[in-house]
């Protein structure tokens, strides 16, 4: 295998633009993809992994992309999250809230259950079932990066990182298809609808017919963003001074939410350049590239040499997680189409992150209309409290064994 090409951070963004306009072809020309409604970003960056692949196999070329991007788009993408949680809009989640995350608790220990069950009957170590668990799949790429180093040192386990990394990578890509499929058949079986056809929330299409963008708005908008993002780098190095361990994106995420809630109590309604117009194009732009550069990143070499026995693990862990959304979520939550979108959602998270189970509603929306409660209670549970829940299971794996 040659030397690795590094991209610098331009072409690794050129790219990602690439695949967001290489999936919403595919959206547009292959029927099947727009009813399973998987998000563009998705199938555009799966197609450049496939891309990278087939350079890889024909003239040994690999290519490292810059991972500033992915996570400056990470960064941009929750504080629009941020932005977009209103303080009247927490009356609207409420009990489905409180059920939501009591529901994603119950299924945290089903998924690590699952994972040490099988990797004791395939003859592998508990800590294989946790990496094919919570540490990876719901925990995703951050999580499996902090805690890869406690498990080669007090397991042996030598590739956890790699295995880590691969079952993330392979959960997104399952959590994106598994997430608009449920919410499809739950909206179809059930002929469940929404009243308004415009699509709220982060994920929301910036639609002409309905508002007018405006140049210095705009530029006012991203000015805060950039302002919000600085504040979140300020309180992450407080909280590391004060040993507390929070994401940067999560202290992104509560600083464009503290912004949200001031303007809620000292005004009647948002200032106009954070307004849910100016949130909804910043967030689409900076998901997609997420997605995108996530995805297109990946070295499928290596997944397929490191997956091994997890292969298993995560097709039993897609099945799992689609039977308790359409079974237990969309139950619990009313039955109705609110219900039908967090569970989609909810699919996303168990699987993969809060930008799937997000980019997953999205794709849902802009087909059958908005659901503003799923919009607000899925990031709260997915982005701000299973973090903190998977942080305490995984310690006491760890202590227990």
């Amino acid at each position: 295998m040659n030397t690795p090409i590094e991209l610098n951070a331009f072409t690794t963004l050129t790219l990602g633009f690439i695949a967001m306009v290489v999936g919403e072809a595919f959206n547009r020309r292959a029927p099947v993809l727009r009813r399973m409604a998987i998000p563009a970003a998705v199938i555009g960056g799966a197609c450049l992994a496939v891309m990278h692949l087939g350079l890889q196999a024909a003239w040994q070329v690999e290519f490292h992309l810059d991972t500033a991007v992915r996570d400056w788009a990470l960064l941009y993408f929750f504080t629009s999250v941020g932005l977009n949680l209103q303080l009247d809009a927490l009356r609207v989640g409420g009990r489905a809230l409180l059920l939501l995350l009591a529901a994603t608790l119950v299924y945290m220990c089903l998924q690590n259950s699952i994972g040490i069950g099988l990797a004791t009957w395939m003859d592998k170590p508990p800590v294989f079932g946790i990496i094919g668990g919570t540490a990876s799949l719901i925990g995703g790429h951050g999580t499996v990066v902090a805690w890869a180093p406690l498990f080669e040192e007090r397991f042996g386990v030598t590739n956890a990182l790699e295995m880590g990394t691969a079952c993330a990578t392979l959960g997104l890509l399952l959590a994106s298809v598994t997430g608009s499929v449920v919410g499809k058949f739950l909206i179809q079986r059930h002929r469940l609808s929404t009243r308004s056809r415009i699509t709220e929330g982060v994920l929301a299409t910036v639609a002409a017919n309905h508002c007018t963008l405006q140049t210095v708005s705009l530029l006012y908008h991203l000015l805060l963003v950039q302002a919000l993002i600085g504040i979140g780098h300020l309180l992450h190095a407080a909280l590391q001074t004060s040993q507390v361990q929070l994401p940067l994106f999560m202290t992104c995420m509560l600083a464009g939410l503290a912004y949200s809630f001031a303007t809620a109590l000292f005004f009647r309604k948002p200032s106009t350049h954070h307004s849910t117009r100016y949130t909804a194009l910043t967030g689409e732009i900076s998901l997609g590239l997420l997605l995108a550069t996530s995805l297109m990143g990946m070295d499928l070499q290596a997944i397929y040499r490191n997956s091994g026995p997890l292969i298993l693990i995560l097709l039993l862990q897609a099945l799992v997680a689609s039977a308790y959304a359409i079974l237990v979520i969309y139950r619990l939550l009313g039955r109705n189409y609110a219900a039908a979108m967090v569970s989609s959602g909810f699919s996303g998270i168990s699987l993969g992150a809060t930008p799937t189970a997000m980019a997953n509603m999205g794709s849902l929306a802009r087909q059958y209309g908005p659901s503003r409660k799923a919009f607000l209670i899925v990031p709260l549970v997915s982005a701000c409290l299973i973090d903190v829940a998977n942080a305490i299971f995984i310690n006491l794996f760890v202590i227990l064994h």
